[in-house]
This record gives C-alpha cells, sequence and structure tokens, in this order.
C-alpha cells in the first residue's frame, strides 16, 4: 500500500511538472507588458515603458531589454531613468497559473539616472509614489520588492540653483531590501565620484552634517578649508556653497535636514570629541553595553534639526537596547561600520514585539533608514556592531534631543538606555 501511495505521489508531481512546463511554453512573456507597467507606473507614479519581455522558468524571472521610467514633468520631458537591460523576479506559480504578476527582485543594469533639483530646492525624485489620492485609493499604491538592485549605473546630479556644470557619478551600485512603503528599507550604495575626487555640494534650505568614515579628505566652504580624517564631523548652515576633495581615498557621510534658521560653521575632531565626558558614554551594561560617541550634538553644536554620532558594542553585545521610539521627535538613519567581512550583526525594527517588521542582517556599509517603532540591534558572537547614527528633529531645536525617546513598555524601568 505505502508503495502504491509513493507511485502516485510521484505520478502527480510529474504531472505537475509537466503542466508548469507547458504553461511556460505557451506564454508570450510580452503578454504580461501591460501588466508590469501598470504596475510600476501606479506604484511610481510615473509613466514606466517596458521593451522586448523573455520569460525564464528556472530563475523566475522576467528580463527586458530596455526600460524607462519618466521625469517629473516640471523639470524634464527626458527620462528620469533608462536602462537597457532588466531583470524582473517573480513569483512564478501566481504567473503561470492565473498570469497575476507579483514582483520579488528588481535589477536595473547599467541605467542612467538623471536627479535635478529646483531653484525652490525641490527635487525630481521627490513625487515618485506621491501621487493625489483619489476617493479610491486612500493609501500610497502597493509595492513591495524584496530586493531592488542598481548594477554600475550613472547618475547626473544638476541644480537648477546655479549654473555649474552637472555633477556624473560612475559605476553606481546601489542593492536595497524589502522595499515598500509600509517599512524601513536596509541599503547600501558606491560609487566613484566625479571630477578627480572633487564633489561641490549646495545645501539650499537645508543645514549639511558631514562625518569622515575612513580616508582624509578636505571640505573647502566660504574660504575655509577643514582637514577631515576619521570620524571628524563638519556642520554647515542652510544657504551654503562647498567642495568636497581628496587626493586619495576619502568616505564621508553626508546628511541634510530643512532648517528656517542659520547657524555658524562648525568643525569637530574626533580627538577632541573623546576628551570630552559630556560626549561620550559607556552606556548599559553587560550583556548590552556599548560607547556612544556624539559628534554633532546639543552639548557641542548649534543647529536647528541634525544630531550625529557613532555607537560601537562590545563583544557579542545588543546595543540601543532597550527598545526604544523616538519617531515623533525624531527620524533615523543607522549607517554600520567597522564591521569587516564576515562579520554582520542583527538589526531589529517594529511596532508590535509579536509581529516584528524587521529583523535583518547587517553587514559594512548597510543602512536602515527609521521611519517608527522600537529598534535596536546584537553583534554576532565574537565581533562588535558599529553604526553611524543621524537624526533630523521633527521640530526645529525644540526635539534636538538625543535622550528624548519612547522606551518600550514591557522594558521600561528594568533596563539603562543611557
Amino acid at each position: 500500500m505505502k508503495t502504491k501511495l509513493l507511485y502516485i505521489a510521484g505520478g502527480l508531481a510529474g504531472a505537475v511538472v509537466i503542466l508548469v512546463i507547458t504553461a511556460y511554453l505557451l506564454i508570450d512573456a510580452n503578454s504580461f507588458r501591460p501588466t508590469i507597467e501598470a504596475q510600476l507606473s501606479n506604484s511610481l507614479n510615473r509613466k514606466v515603458q517596458v521593451g522586448d519581455l523573455s520569460l525564464s522558468l528556472f530563475s523566475g524571472g522576467i528580463s527586458a531589454r530596455d526600460i524607462s521610467i519618466a521625469d517629473d514633468p516640471a523639470f524634464s520631458q527626458a527620462p528620469f531613468l533608462s536602462a537597457k537591460s532588466v531583470d524582473v523576479s517573480v513569483e512564478l506559480m501566481p504567473l503561470l497559473l492565473s498570469r497575476s504578476v507579483r514582483l520579488t527582485a528588481l535589477t536595473l543594469k547599467e541605467p542612467e539616472l538623471v536627479l535635478l533639483r529646483s531653484s525652490s530646492g525641490k527635487w525630481n525624485f521627490s513625487s515618485l509614489g506621491g501621487g493625489p489620492k483619489t476617493a479610491t485609493t486612500s493609501t500610497p499604491p502597493e509595492l513591495a520588492i524584496k530586493k531592488l538592485q542598481i548594477v554600475n549605473g550613472r547618475v547626473t546630479v544638476g541644480n537648477w540653483l546655479t549654473r555649474d556644470k552637472p555633477s556624473t557619478y560612475a559605476a553606481v551600485n546601489v542593492t536595497a531590501r524589502n522595499v515598500s512603503y509600509e517599512s524601513q528599507i536596509p541599503f547600501t550604495v558606491a560609487a566613484n565620484t566625479p571630477g578627480g575626487g572633487e564633489v561641490k555640494v549646495e545645501s539650499g534650505d537645508e543645514e549639511l552634517g558631514f562625518v569622515c568614515l575612513a580616508g582624509k579628505g578636505t571640505i573647502t566652504t566660504d574660504g575655509q578649508t577643514f582637514q577631515l580624517g576619521k570620524y571628524d564631523a563638519l556642520y554647515l548652515p542652510r544657504d551654503s556653497r562647498c567642495t568636497v576633495a581628496s587626493s586619495e581615498s576619502f568616505d564621508v557621510a553626508e546628511m541634510a535636514s530643512p532648517a528656517r534658521k542659520k547657524y555658524p560653521v562648525q568643525y569637530v575632531r574626533f580627538e577632541e570629541v573623546l576628551k570630552n565626558p559630556k560626549l561620550v558614554n559607556k552606556a548599559g551594561f553587560e550583556p548590552y553595553a556599548r560607547t556612544i560617541h556624539t559628534l554633532i550634538g546639543e552639548a557641542n553644536v548649534q543647529a536647528a534639526r541634525l544630531l550625529a554620532g557613532v555607537t560601537f558594542s562590545k563583544d557579542g553585545n545588543w546595543t540601543s537596547w532597550p527598545p526604544h521610539d523616538h519617531h515623533k521627535e525624531k527620524e533615523e538613519i543607522y549607517l554600520y561600520i567597522d564591521m569587516p567581512a564576515p562579520n554582520f550583526s542583527l538589526h531589529l525594527n517594529y511596532t508590535d514585539g509579536k509581529d516584528m517588521e524587521m529583523v535583518v542582517p547587517v553587514w559594512e556599509g548597510d543602512a536602515v533608514a527609521i521611519k517608527n517603532g522600537y529598534h535596536y540591534n546584537v553583534a554576532s558572537p565574537g565581533t562588535t556592531t558599529g553604526f553611524l547614527w543621524m537624526m533630523g528633529a521633527v521640530r526645529e531645536e525644540k526635539d534636538r534631543v538625543f535622550t528624548q525617546v519612547t522606551v518600550q513598555p514591557e522594558f521600561d524601568g528594568r533596563f539603562k538606555l543611557f
């Protein structure tokens, strides 16, 4: 009897495989083009055009010869993004059996991306996915992609504030995971800078913060030149212009936030931070011990919204514990640093502890935008977690308080956060 059941099961499995292969052979991938174009156009609030499609049974994907995404008509009639080769991964069974397209991954190969900034400081990408709501669309269009990649791209950045020649960044590679409007998005970015290692930056109506993560370089603004080494920081007020330059490798993080008031230029040397007990805090206890270094904070830098610093855990310890949230007062990004392979950590972010939206591994160079919810991380055994935290206060000056947080009620009072 058992043998017969095995034969029957094997026969049924074989029939399903034959059915799937037959369906695949009969499907014209181009018949899905209108559906894919409509789904992407609706999600991005831009017209999306896709070229010739081919279906791969074994990889569960669709390949396109080219793709183009229209620009905001207020900026340009030329494409915002175009790519000659695009790979779209989909869930295969819904595609074959019900002709339903569910995206799981999107890879743009050698894309051309144009970023433009208007005289008012608005960028041409700011309207992506931000179409007007209607009676039938009270929430943003659904978009959920497990993995988004840009491979060997080329990005041109232009500014309507000046007549300077646009800057072009080559060899741009981006990887983002769990892309949606409803959750945080971990991502990594790498690129070669234009102009032989020199980049011109204008702040417009935003204040800027720079933190050197590796190498050495200079930032020149208003006739002053500042030398930046590892973990040195520089604050620039709104309406600033600067040139970031280096003759060697220079890894620098830039942060920006809108500001109404104008504050002075302020330079922070990391060696001076280490001497100031107000800026170095050994927080928590084993197994959630870490050291917090404040680079741009209330005690040392005047600013409207920006706060920044670097935190390092002890071996195998948790950091940012206990779970805390501050989305009503401050937005935040974690950029993971000084975690050479194969070291990694786990990043957790959620609003409901029994249904966590994000529990993901993070490596050096990964960044997580924390929109809301309780968050913290933990190092893998025998390694340390390092990250640059960058915050923007919701209300200028009033919410620019590092310790203004809400601890998850179940843990409140049981642990020392700071």
